[in-house]
């Protein structure tokens, strides 16, 4: 879950809306404190998010009027140029096709666990007449071996079908998978 929320950050970050309590901790500061910056009109804000960047360079600001000290400036500028160099490194990825979206990745998921789920529920049904009458392990091997097999070409082909109409999609090519085929 912590994993989960680490990406709405960064995902929020990107896009230059993030969430009161993140600001107050990029700005090292508790959330008492960041609302009264708020408040006093040190700080403002895009409806209910802040945008990170303006806000860092407010609180710089703000510390630079009222004489803070000097170390606290330079590492609260060092740290908005390293979030300015992370959220161009998320840009450029996300831009490179480095980074997949959840979502993506959840529906590959649920392809092939579906794919093999339904693989592995009609082995006896395949299997059940195929092995009636066989008493030589060596055929009975060679059969489930075949079969299992057969189960993971399947998972595979229905990720491919999965990954190309994702990427077909990304480059704008098709809006759907239909021309996909079935998967299973």
């Amino acid at each position: 879950m912590d994993q989960r929320r680490t990406l709405a950050a960064e995902y929020e970050l990107l896009l230059g809306s993030t969430p009161p309590g993140i600001m107050a901790r990029l700005c090292r500061m508790s959330r008492t404190h960041f609302r009264e910056l708020i408040k006093s009109g040190i700080i403002t804000r895009k409806g209910d998010r802040f945008d990170a960047f303006t806000v860092l360079d407010e609180y710089i600001s703000h510390l630079k009027g009222r004489n803070a000290d000097v170390g606290e400036v330079i590492n609260i500028s060092k740290e908005l140029e390293l979030e300015r160099h992370r959220k161009l490194k998320l840009e450029n990825d996300k831009t490179d096709g480095y980074l997949i979206p959840v979502d993506d990745v959840t529906a590959m998921t649920d392809v092939m666990t579906a794919s093999f789920t339904q693989g592995l529920e009609s082995l006896p049904g395949r299997l059940a007449n195929v092995l009636a009458g066989e008493n030589e392990p060596a055929v009975i091997r060679k059969v489930l071996q075949d079969e299992t097999r057969r189960i993971r070409q399947n998972v595979s082909v229905s990720f491919e079908i999965m990954a190309n109409t994702q990427t077909l999609v990304m480059d704008g090519e098709a809006s759907t998978g239909e021309d996909a085929g079935s998967v299973g």
